[in-house]
C-alpha cells in the first residue's frame, strides 16, 4: 500500500497513483524504502532511503486526423535518495527491476531512458544525501 501522501484520498486514480501501487507492491523496494515512495515532492522529515519521482513530459502517443488515440507517452524520472552512494544505487536498482517492462491495467509498457548518479552530495533537509535517477517512458492508456 502506497504512502499516505499517494493515497486515493490525495488525488484521483491516476498514473501516479498507478506507479505508486506497483512499487508499493514490490518486496525488494518495499524491504528498502517502505512507504517512502511519493510524486512530485519529498516531505519535511522524509527519513530515507526514500524515493520521489516526477512527470517530465507528456504528450500524446499518436494523433491522426481523427484525433488521438488515448494513449499517451509519459515520461517520468524517479529519484533514488540514501545517505550512502550504494544505498541510493541498491534504491535505483530495485526500482529499476520493478518497473521496467511493466504492463498490465491501463500501462502498456515502461521502457528505459536513462540511469544515471548525481555526481555528488546533495544536502536534503540538513542531510547529505545521494541520489540515483532514473528516467522512463511510461506508454498507457488515457
Amino acid at each position: 500500500m502506497p504512502n499516505s501522501s499517494s493515497s486515493s484520498s490525495s488525488y484521483p486514480a491516476s498514473i501516479e497513483q498507478t506507479i505508486c501501487d506497483i512499487l508499493a507492491g514490490n518486496s525488494a523496494v518495499v524491504a528498502l524504502v517502505g512507504q517512502r515512495i511519493t510524486p512530485n515532492d519529498l516531505k519535511q522529515g522524509t527519513i530515507f532511503p526514500a524515493v520521489c519521482f516526477q512527470r517530465i513530459t507528456k504528450a500524446p502517443g499518436s494523433i491522426t486526423n481523427q484525433g488521438s488515440s488515448g494513449v499517451i507517452c509519459q515520461r517520468e524520472q524517479f529519484d533514488c535518495y540514501d545517505v550512502s552512494y550504494v544505498g541510493a544505487q541498491a534504491t535505483g536498482d530495485a526500482i529499476e527491476k520493478a518497473i521496467l517492462f511493466y504492463r498490465g491495467g491501463n500501462v502498456q509498457g515502461i521502457f528505459p531512458i536513462d540511469n544515471r548518479d548525481e555526481p555528488k552530495l546533495a544536502v536534503i533537509q540538513d542531510q547529505n544525501v545521494f541520489n540515483s535517477q532514473i528516467e522512463v517512458y511510461i506508454w498507457y492508456n488515457q
